[in-house]
């Protein structure tokens, strides 16, 4: 995640020193795991080579 807010997100914002903790919900079912993945690549929020450690 440090690497999307700190070093993409934040300094296209013009915002060069923040701390950002980030806790992501536990999602158990692999299916809503695949559409939340999918979602998230589709609108170019994250790359597909970002997401495959998280898949």
């Amino acid at each position: 995640m440090n690497e999307i807010f700190n070093k993409r997100l934040f300094p296209a914002m013009g915002i060069s020193r923040v701390k950002a903790v980030v806790r992501a919900p536990s999602i158990i079912d692999s299916a809503d795991r695949k559409s939340i993945l999918d979602f998230i690549a589709d609108r170019g929020i994250m790359l597909v080579r970002d997401l495959v450690p998280i898949a």
